[in-house]
């Protein structure tokens, strides 16, 4: 992600729109094994963690994160104070009956955005733990904080969007 920030830095600088990788990454068992036969051949890996991780992939591709990482994740990292990182919430994949709580691993963005998100940070997972709390009028005034030091930020966006859904006489829901 740290190349991708770099690359739309030279793209910026040429007058061209920046490209955008959304990372998932998820750990877990899996199985490798080749198929095809010996004039064509292709390895490729099955499993739970696999299909997890390509949710996640898109978990990031809609939210606009660098990279979208489940709890396993976190659990498996030495030291996880390492990294520049927020949690995301609970987002409901394709194929799980439980929510997946999501970080979003922010240490590859682009510099003027790993500062915001870091400014940010604070007010938006005040926010999250609000919104989880289903105290609403709270995690709306902290979300919102955290929309004005970061607009458009992508997470933020969708649990303000939910409680407005919720306020127009649905409900909020339990996840993203």
């Amino acid at each position: 992600q740290a190349r991708v920030a770099e690359y739309n830095e030279e793209r910026f600088a040429r007058g061209q729109e920046p490209v955008a990788v959304g990372i998932g990454v998820h750990t877990g068992r899996l199985m490798l094994g080749t198929i095809g036969e010996t004039v064509r051949m292709d390895g490729t890996v099955i499993a739970d963690a696999v299909n997890t991780a390509s949710r996640l992939e898109g978990v990031a591709k809609e939210f606009g994160l660098g990279v979208a990482a489940s709890e396993c994740v976190l659990a498996d990292l030495p030291d996880p104070t390492l990294y520049r990182m927020r949690f995301i919430g609970k987002v409901r994949v394709k194929g799980k009956t439980k929510p997946v709580s999501v970080f979003d691993l922010y240490d590859g963005d682009m510099p003027q955005i790993r500062d915001r998100k870091d400014k940010a940070r604070a007010d938006f997972e005040r926010g999250v733990e609000a919104y989880y709390e289903r105290d609403f009028d709270q995690a709306r005034e902290r979300l919102e904080a955290a929309d004005v030091i970061l607009p458009g930020d992508g997470p933020t966006r969708r649990y303000l969007e939910d409680m407005l859904t919720w306020r127009g006489g649905g409900r909020p829901s339990e996840g993203l």
